[in-house]
Formats: structure tokens, C-alpha cells, sequence
């Protein structure tokens, strides 16, 4: 076969002979096909196509590397263009398959079908070509990325976080770093996962070791904390500054940082974190900070981490494009709404935010008052904190380890009375009062009026308060429980005692009154009356409730 092979390659006339007759085959097949460009903007009439439902025309190697912008009838849809194209593939396949039979020498039928794959793979290249040219423009490249994302909620991210972080990855003006400790790396992955993350992402971290944490942050004595947050916000920021401003001096840069405890192996821990952004409003600005503290109610850790990431894409969007009624003053058409809602998108139920603070040039505006507002109002949490200075706290920090009492307006002589009266532990910090303020039956207000809210924190006269949204005292002392184990009191005046014992206020328990005085013995509640309890009427019905009350010492004179 190889001596075969040599003495036909050898042979000049032979070969020549043999070219000109599988040229003369093509030429005759070639020959039906009308090669100039169709009129009228690139349509062709049946006619000028051969009439192609019957016998298709053929298209030459040129045609096909380089084709017409519509070789198709006005007349026809694509979808039978397309077929026509696919009948023009097939004929160069048959030409070249038909000079490959007519050769009796096996060299010439190998080169006969290599041509005819060589032909058909032009033909799959010219359509792809076509139809990239013609049908692929911006529309539907954002179809495609939106399709994409669409795919992404298989991986158990919402559809609307993934819209977020995809706006944040296509915005070219904002560039930075996120770090992440405790919880895995779920924000970054949201926005690595959606794509387009190269535009947005500059590094990502994760310091889960403490000493590698120390290493990089500096040291602290708590790692889930405010002062841990800040460290790494700062320390990731000035090394994009350092790093990137002469190559990116249009580019508005962030850092955004958490530092979680999320649900242990085998324990019932408290699941919380903090997580914030420093980030800049123009490129040329000094940078300002958000900082959110926030609680995890999920019950596995799988699925706090998913509510992690969904709550710091939110917050990442939100510092972006929803921070224009925050920077405005209250008095003049500032909304908080906005952004504060905004964290809590496809999360209702999975998380509490309890603090929001904004720090930095431009934020002098921005209220904690109204901020804790909004957030008991907007339903991101039942209760909001605030210490004497008026600044939003985290409630464990403030009052762990606290005797606390509650009062609603009450004179400051009678709540210096009853401060004494409250009993604390050895092993209790002292005593706190707090003034609370409620939203219940608010909650749901559309137009909020930030100016009367803030005419409730003047009253407060630098006291710690609490603004919330439960009905009942047995509600708040559940809450209040949970970040400490010292005794709770309330300071109420005879009026308000009587209203306490009204059944009608309780006709949505199932136990009615009794029901709920049951949960005020069980959660071990003082009630303190002002002057006295001699001066609480009672309907005669529920006298015995009352007189239980006070031979028990649940119920107790401030003046005894």
C-alpha cells in the first residue's frame, strides 16, 4: 500500500488528471448556485434561491466562510432559513462524498472526505458566525447573565440576593475586599458564584485561626465583637488605598468584614455576629463605615451560613444604593425605610438585626434614635437598645450580668426609689433602669413621623432606654432574660396595675388572665406600684388573683 501510495505521488500526469475531474465534478454541482448578494436588504425571492423546498441550492467554500447577512425569503421565517442552511451543509457533504466514490485510488478517497469534513465544519462555522453577527447584542447578553443566575438558585441562594450581587459585580466604579471569620466565606461566594466578579472582588479572606487573626487584625480579647469588626475593616481598606489608588484613582473603594459565631457542634450557643462596611460615596472622599450587629435563629449551621450571605449581600447593595434617605436630615425629607428594609430581603424570620450604626463625614445627620426606630418598626427586630450617650447598643453588652428595671415615663424621684428596691446577686454588675418606649399596634405605620419620635428620646434625658414592640411586660422580661440572669422589675403607678387587670385585654390568650399572671409568677417578674398596692381597684371578681399576687411578693409597694 505505501509503495502504491509513493508511485501515485510520483506520478505528475496522474495526479493532475485526477484534480481536474474532481474539479469538474464540484464545478457542475456549484454550478445551480446563485452567488450574488439577494436585493432589497439581503432577502431573496424563492426564485432567487432555486426554490429551496424542493431541491436546496449549494453554497461554495467562500459563501460559507463569509455568508450572506440573510440568505432567506421576506416571505420565511428564520427557523426555515436555518433549514435551508442545513440542506446546504448536506450537498457539499454529497459532492464531496460522490468525488470520493469516483476515485478508485484510496489516497484520493481519504483527501475526498477529509475535504467533506472540512467543508461541513465551514458550513457549522459560517451559521455560528451568522448567528453571533446578527442575534447576540446587549439585551441579550444581560438575558444570559440573567438566565445564569436564574440557575444559581439550585445552590439554595434567593433569586433576589443574586440580582443584588450581580448589580454590585456589573458596577465598574466600586472595587474592594471581603473578609469573613467565623462562618465560613458565604459572602464571597454569592458574588464569586453569580459571576462577573472580577469587576467588584479585588481579594477575598478568611483568618479563621485566632493567632493568624491576631496576626493580620492586631490582637483583641474577643473575636465576635465591635472592636474585632472595626480592626479588620480598617486593616482591609488601607491596604486597598496603599495598594490599588495610583492604578485605580476613579474607583470607589470598600472593605467589608463579619465576625461570626454560628451554631456549634452539638451545643444550644447563642448564634450572633457583627459585620459592617467601610466604603467611600465618591472616589476622591474620605471613607465612612456601617456597622450591623445581628442575630442568627436558624437551627442548623448550613443554613445560618446561607442567611449570613444573604444578609451581607444586602447590606453590601444597600450601602450602594440606598443610603440617600439616610444621609438626609430628619426634618428634612429624611427616610430610613429604605435602606433598614432593605437588609432584611428574603430573610424574614432567619435573622434579628438589633444595631445599625453609620460612622464618618456625611453621617452627621443620621439619627440612632430614629435608626432603632425603624428598625422595631420595620420588624427586623422586637427591641432595640440604647445607652446614656443615645447611641444604639448591643443589649448583652449593656446589660449582662445587670439587675435591670423597667419604667414607661415615670418621674425621675420615683425611679431613684425604686432603683434601691431592686434585688441583685453577689455576683451582679449593679442596676440599670431602663425607659421604655412602645410601637405595638405601630409596627405597621407607612408614614412614620421621625420628628415625634425624636420629641419621645428628649424626654429621655440621657437615660438608657429600650424601644419595643411587645404588647406585655411578660414579653419584654422573656426578652430582657436572655441577656441576663439578674432580677427584673417593672415600676408601674396604680393606674396602670388596674389596666393590668382588665380581661379584656386578654381575650387573645387562650388562658385568658389567668394565663398571663401565671407567666408573670413563672418568669419570676416584680412589679412595683406606685404609691402603693392600697391604691389598685380590682373588679370584686378578681380580687383572689390580686390578693395571690401580693402575699407573694410579685406584686409590691414602692413606698413599703
Amino acid at each position: 500500500m505505501v509503495a502504491k501510495t509513493k508511485e501515485v505521488w510520483k506520478s505528475k500526469e496522474t495526479w493532475r488528471a485526477k484534480i481536474d475531474s474532481f474539479e469538474a465534478a464540484m464545478h457542475d454541482r456549484m454550478s445551480r448556485v446563485q452567488l450574488s448578494a439577494a436585493p432589497n436588504g439581503g432577502e431573496e425571492s424563492h426564485d432567487n434561491l432555486q426554490n429551496r423546498h424542493g431541491e436546496p441550492p449549494l453554497a461554495t467554500p467562500a459563501m460559507l466562510r463569509n455568508p450572506p447577512a440573510a440568505r432567506h425569503c421576506r416571505n420565511c421565517q428564520p427557523q426555515e432559513a436555518e433549514s435551508a442552511n442545513a440542506h446546504v451543509v448536506e450537498d457539499v457533504v454529497t459532492t464531496y462524498s460522490e468525488a470520493a466514490h469516483s476515485k478508485p485510488t484510496p489516497v484520493y478517497a481519504i483527501i475526498a472526505v477529509l475535504g467533506a469534513l472540512a467543508a461541513t465544519a465551514a458550513g457549522v462555522m459560517g451559521r455560528y458566525v451568522y448567528k453571533r453577527r446578527t442575534r447576540i447584542q446587549v439585551p441579550a447578553l444581560i438575558d444570559m447573565a440573567d438566565n445564569w443566575a436564574m440557575a444559581a438558585t439550585s445552590s439554595g441562594i434567593p433569586q433576589g440576593v443574586i440580582d443584588k450581587a450581580l448589580k454590585v459585580n456589573l458596577d465598574m466604579s466600586t472595587y474592594g475586599t471581603i473578609a469573613e471569620i467565623g462562618a465560613g466565606t458565604e459572602v464571597g461566594r454569592i458574588f464569586f458564584y453569580v459571576g462577573a466578579s472580577a469587576g467588584t472582588i479585588a481579594k477575598t479572606v478568611c483568618a479563621y485561626d485566632m493567632k493568624v487573626s491576631d496576626s493580620i487584625y492586631g490582637e483583641c480579647d474577643r473575636f465576635v465583637t465591635q472592636e474585632r469588626l472595626e480592626q479588620m475593616l480598617d486593616t482591609e481598606y488601607e491596604e486597598l488605598e496603599e495598594t490599588l489608588r495610583v492604578h485605580r484613582p476613579k474607583t470607589k473603594f470598600f472593605a467589608f468584614a463579619d465576625t461570626v459565631v454560628a451554631k456549634k457542634w452539638g451545643q444550644d450557643n447563642e448564634c450572633h455576629g457583627w459585620m459592617g462596611m467601610k466604603f467611600q460615596l465618591d472616589p476622591e472622599a474620605a471613607p465612612v463605615r456601617c456597622l450591623v450587629h445581628c442575630r442568627l435563629l436558624d437551627p442548623t449551621m448550613q443554613d445560618q451560613q446561607g442567611a449570613l450571605g444573604a444578609l451581607g449581600t444586602n447590606l453590601i447593595h444597600a450601602c450602594f444604593y440606598e443610603l440617600d434617605g439616610i444621609m438626609k436630615p430628619v426634618a428634612g425629607g429624611a427616610d430610613y425605610s429604605s435602606f433598614l428594609k432593605s437588609l432584611k430581603d428574603d430573610l424574614q424570620g432567619r435573622v434579628e438585626v438589633d444595631l445599625v450604626k453609620f460612622e464618618g463625614k456625611g453621617m452627621e445627620n443620621v439619627s440612632p434614635y430614629i435608626i432603632g426606630t425603624e428598625l422595631v418598626r420595620q420588624g427586623l427586630v422586637s427591641a432595640v437598645t440604647f445607652d446614656r450617650a443615645g447611641e444604639i447598643t448591643v443589649p448583652t453588652d449593656m446589660i449582662r450580668k445587670h439587675s435591670i428595671l423597667v419604667s414607661r415615663s415615670m418621674p425621675k424621684d420615683l425611679v431613684e426609689a425604686a432603683l434601691v428596691k431592686v434585688p441583685k446577686s453577689d455576683e451582679a454588675k449593679g442596676v440599670i433602669h431602663l425607659t421604655e418606649l412602645t410601637l405595638a399596634g405601630l409596627t405597621n405605620s407607612e408614614s412614620p413621623n421621625y420628628t415625634a419620635d425624636l420629641s419621645k428620646f428628649d424626654a429621655l434625658h440621657g437615660s438608657p432606654a429600650i424601644i419595643s414592640n411587645f404588647p406585655n411586660y411578660i414579653q419584654l422580661t422573656k426578652y430582657l432574660s436572655r441577656n441576663t440572669n439578674e432580677s427584673i422589675v417593672t415600676l408601674v403607678d396604680s393606674v396602670g396595675m388596674q389596666a393590668l387587670f382588665k380581661e379584656e385585654q386578654y381575650m387573645s390568650l387562650e388562658g385568658g388572665i389567668l394565663e398571663f399572671f401565671g407567666c408573670v409568677v413563672r418568669s419570676g417578674l416584680t412589679m412595683l406600684v406606685s404609691p402603693n398596692v392600697e391604691d389598685v381597684f380590682v373588679d370584686p371578681e378578681l380580687q383572689l388573683l390580686f390578693k395571690f399576687m401580693v402575699e407573694n411578693g410579685i406584686i409590691r409597694s414602692l413606698t413599703e
